[in-house]
C-alpha cells in the first residue's frame, strides 16, 4: 500500500511518497491543493498522512478526503519523536519523509481503517466555530478580571467596559449556541442534556471538539481527552499513573460538568464515593467520574428523542425485564434480604421503572424487575 506524507506550512507543502525518494514542493492554495490530487492519482496513492498544524492542514486534507482518498491527521509529538529515535536532521525535505515511514509502520501495526479523518458538516462546523468563539471571549474575559486588581485606579473604568463587552458577548455567544444545536442536533442536545449536569454548553463543547465520540472506543476516547491513565513502571519500580495531554476544551467543559453531576446525578455520585471511601485523592475519583460521564454521555447521544431514558429517583432507566418468581438465583428482593443484590432504596427506584415500563400501578407479586 503507497503511504503520501504532506508536511504543511502556511505558504507551502512538501509532498513524499513512501515508496520514492524524491518530494515535491506545492503552495498552499486551491490551485496548489488540486496539483497535489492529481500527483495522487497518478502515483495511486491510497493513504495520505499529515500532520495537525494549528488548522492549516484541513483544506487539504477536506479537498484530498472527497477525492475519495483517505487521509489521517497524525499527532505531531508522535512524529517528532519518532524522528528524534531515528536521528534524522532538521528540513522539509526530510520532515516530509519521516513520517511516512511512521504513518506506513503504524499502518501495518494497527488497523488503520479506523484512524482516517472525516470531515465534519456544515452544522458541525459553525458549531465549532461558536464555541471557539465563546471560548475566546470567556478567556479575554478572565484576563481582564486577573487585570482588574492591579490596574492603576484611572484605567479600572476602562477594564470593568471591557468585562461588561465581554459578559455580552459571552450571552450572545450562549443564545446562538443554544439556538444552532436545537435547531440542528435538537434529537442529540435533547438527549444529552437529561443527564444532571450536562447543559447546553457542555453538549455544545463536546459535539464540536470531540467529533470521535461514537467511532473510537472508550479507552481511545478518554486518551484523546487526557483523562486516561498512564502507567509508569520499570523494573521493581512503579510509580504513581499519571494523565497528562488532551484537549483542553473539552478538559474544561467536562470538568464543571463532572463536579455538578457528583452532586446531583445520582449515578455519578454514587460513582465518585466509591474510591473515596476506599481512601484514594480527590482528583482520582473525580477523573474516574469524568471518564465514566463521558462514557454515559456518548452512550445517550447513540440514542433517538422516542427512546430517552427515563430518570427514577435520580437514576437512568435502561430497558427492564421481569425475573421468574421461582428463579433460584434471584429470590424476591425485601428489606431483609439484602444477599441478593442492591440496597432497598434502589429496589425501589426499580420498582418505579418497572411500573413505567409496564404502565402497570401494581407490584410484581412474585418476581422484581432487573435491569439487564
Amino acid at each position: 500500500m503507497l503511504i503520501h506524507y504532506i508536511d504543511i506550512a502556511k505558504r507551502n507543502f512538501v509532498i513524499a511518497v513512501s515508496s520514492l525518494s524524491k518530494t515535491k514542493t506545492e503552495t498552499n492554495n486551491p490551485k496548489g491543493i488540486a496539483h497535489t490530487i492529481e500527483y495522487l492519482k497518478k502515483h495511486k496513492v491510497a493513504l495520505v498522512v499529515t500532520e495537525s498544524t494549528g488548522g492549516l492542514e484541513i483544506p487539504a486534507a477536506k479537498a484530498i478526503h472527497r477525492a475519495g482518498i483517505a487521509v489521517i491527521i497524525a499527532n505531531p509529538r508522535q512524529t517528532h519523536q519518532f524522528a528524534q529515535s531515528q536521528s534524522l536532521t532538521k528540513t522539509d525535505a526530510k520532515d516530509a519523509k519521516m513520517p511516512a515511514f511512521f504513518a506506513q509502520m503504524k499502518a501495518q501495526k494497527e488497523d488503520w481503517q479506523t484512524m482516517p479523518y472525516h470531515p465534519p458538516t456544515e452544522a458541525e462546523e459553525v458549531l465549532e466555530a461558536l464555541v471557539n468563539r465563546r471560548n475566546q471571549s470567556a478567556d479575554m474575559r478572565t484576563a481582564e478580571k486577573n487585570r482588574l486588581h492591579q490596574v492603576h485606579e484611572t484605567q479600572v473604568g476602562s477594564v470593568k467596559q471591557l468585562i461588561a463587552h465581554f459578559d455580552r458577548l459571552i450571552d450572545e455567544s450562549d443564545k446562538q449556541i443554544d439556538d444552532h444545536t436545537h435547531t440542528h442536533f435538537d434529537g442529540k442536545a435533547q438527549v444529552a442534556e437529561q443527564i444532571k449536569g450536562i447543559g447546553s454548553i457542555t453538549t455544545a463543547t463536546l459535539m464540536a471538539m470531540l467529533p470521535e465520540l461514537g467511532r473510537l472506543s472508550h479507552k481511545r476516547i478518554a486518551s484523546l481527552v487526557g483523562i486516561a491513565p498512564h502507567p509508569r513502571k520499570s523494573g521493581e519500580a512503579k510509580f504513581k499513573s499519571r494523565c497528562f495531554g488532551g484537549r483542553s476544551a473539552v478538559l474544561k467543559a467536562l470538568y464543571m460538568a463532572t463536579v455538578a453531576a457528583t452532586r446531583f446525578e445520582p449515578l455519578i455520585r454514587d460513582f465518585h464515593q466509591r474510591p473515596l471511601s476506599e481512601g484514594k485523592p480527590y482528583k482520582v475519583a473525580v477523573t474516574a467520574c469524568m471518564r465514566k460521564l463521558l462514557e454515559t454521555f456518548a452512550k445517550f447521544l447513540s440514542l433517538t428523542t422516542t427512546e430517552i431514558p427515563t430518570q427514577v429517583f435520580g437514576c437512568f432507566r435502561p430497558k427492564y425485564r421481569l425475573i421468574l418468581p421461582k428463579h433460584p438465583l434471584n429470590p424476591p428482593r425485601t428489606p431483609d434480604n439484602q444477599a441478593s443484590g442492591l440496597p432497598f432504596r434502589r429496589q425501589r427506584a426499580h420498582l418505579a421503572c418497572w411500573r413505567l415500563s409496564t404502565g402497570s400501578n401494581t407490584s410484581p407479586s412474585d418476581g422484581f424487575a432487573h435491569s439487564l
